[in-house]
């Protein structure tokens, strides 16, 4: 597997996301529901706990928009500047 931009590609033909949290954070962004949004975006699924999860998507083209996504909510919930 190769990494792009924070997601890793599991195969020629899927994505996979994987998402870790620390604990105090859980109460700006839960790992579980990031991961559902950006596999939402990849064609496929996942989830977890509050403070990891995982999951898979299909749609490889789509990587750079769901790692933008990622930061776009960090950002929302004040954790990235």
């Amino acid at each position: 597997t190769r990494q792009r931009r924070g997601l890793r590609e599991g195969s020629a033909d899927s994505v996979l996301v994987v998402v870790a949290i620390s604990k105090e954070l859980t109460s700006k962004v839960k790992a579980g529901d990031l991961v559902k949004s950006l596999t939402g975006l990849l064609g496929g699924g996942g989830g977890g706990r509050p403070d990891a999860a995982q999951g898979k998507g299909k749609d490889v083209k789509k990587a750079g928009e769901a790692s933008a996504a990622a930061l776009a909510a960090l950002q929302a919930a004040g954790l990235r500047p």
